[in-house]
């Protein structure tokens, strides 16, 4: 019977720089063709797990994690054989935070990213594609006080959501990012649980999205008035007036048949249903579930219906939004 190996030698088989060149590069290109594929962060776990099967390394899951995070990730941002886009990607999808050096290089390429004040990116944007990780971090790794990050001057603000832009159509795609092990007693997020500024911030986002100046601006002076706000429901009403003005900009500029400014082409239906689409649905809030069905069935009935009978649906159910954030 062959000796058990001494626990000196099981311990440096374990280490995360007991792989081989040959080891580190199935894992490099592995991740790589993955991550470029990715739209949203991955569970890094079962990533792992499905890399171990694929590349046929021999090594603990939980050791192959360690070694592309301290070691692998590190060396990928400096390799000259993958451009600067699929570096990006790989981060984003492993959530590895990002390198102040390599952001610097990010920037000068003109990719728009931000990133959090773990250095994690919260949202990716390039050519004709946005991802976005949710819920999206208000700070930043670096001390210049913006969320953005771009090509001019090394700092810009970019809008989530283009409807469009010179007729080339922008893609939004949502994420959710899910725990490694979940914990059973976070609570449900609610209403409740989550501070008026951070709902006006999230909703700001949203209406912003749209990249109309009207909506933009009339939903700014709100927020304006609403941060000297102390009182909570001086801010509740602020909110209310911000996205009641905006809905009512939203119906105008759909049934005029002139846009009212060179630039943005007015809402189409489909653009704005899913403005408060997206209100309802990236605010994971158990009380929001009716709305999420209600959403479901108007899209439903504009399959064959009446654009009036539509939006005079979602009027509705944009109005019990506004109660349900009021109570």
């Amino acid at each position: 019977m062959r000796p058990a190996e001494p626990r000196s030698v099981l311990n440096a088989c374990n280490n995360r720089l007991y792989f081989t060149e040959l080891e580190d590069w199935k894992i490099i290109q592995y991740v790589v063709e993955k991550a470029k594929k990715a739209e949203f962060p991955v569970r890094r776990r079962k990533f792992f797990s499905e890399c171990k099967a694929a590349t046929k390394v021999r090594r603990p899951i939980r050791v192959m994690e360690e070694r592309f995070l301290t070691a692998l990730a590190p060396k990928l941002v400096k390799m000259s054989g993958f451009d600067t886009e699929t570096k990006v990607r790989v981060l984003f999808a492993l959530s590895v935070p990002i390198d102040p050096e390599f952001l610097e290089e990010v920037i000068k390429v003109s990719i728009e990213i931000r990133v959090s004040e773990k250095g994690l990116i919260c949202t990716y944007r390039n050519k004709n594609v946005i991802l976005r990780r949710q819920p999206a971090v208000k700070q930043n790794m670096l001390a210049s006080g913006s969320n953005y990050f771009g090509s001019e001057g090394g700092l810009t603000e970019f809008p989530l959501l283009v409807p469009k832009l010179h007729g080339a159509e922008r893609v939004q795609i949502n994420v959710k990012v899910e725990d490694e092990e979940p914990s059973s007693s976070t609570p449900t997020p609610t209403l409740q649980t989550m501070s008026v500024k951070s709902v006006l911030e999230r909703i700001r986002d949203v209406i912003g999205s749209l990249n109309l100046q009207p909506l933009l601006g009339v939903f700014e002076k709100f927020y304006t008035a609403s941060a000297v706000c102390t009182d909570k429901k001086s801010q509740v009403s602020s909110i209310s007036m911000a996205l009641e003005t905006a809905l009512t900009l939203s119906v105008l500029q759909i049934s005029s048949p002139v846009t009212p400014q060179p630039g943005p082409e007015s809402m189409s239906l489909k653009n704005y249903l899913t403005t408060f689409k997206r209100i309802v649905f990236d605010f994971e809030y158990h009380e929001f579930s009716v709305l999420r069905e209600r959403i479901c069935e108007i899209e439903q009935s504009m399959k064959g219906g009446d654009e009036r009978i539509a939006i005079s649906t979602i009027e509705q159910v944009f109005e019990t939004l506004l109660v349900m954030i009021s109570c």
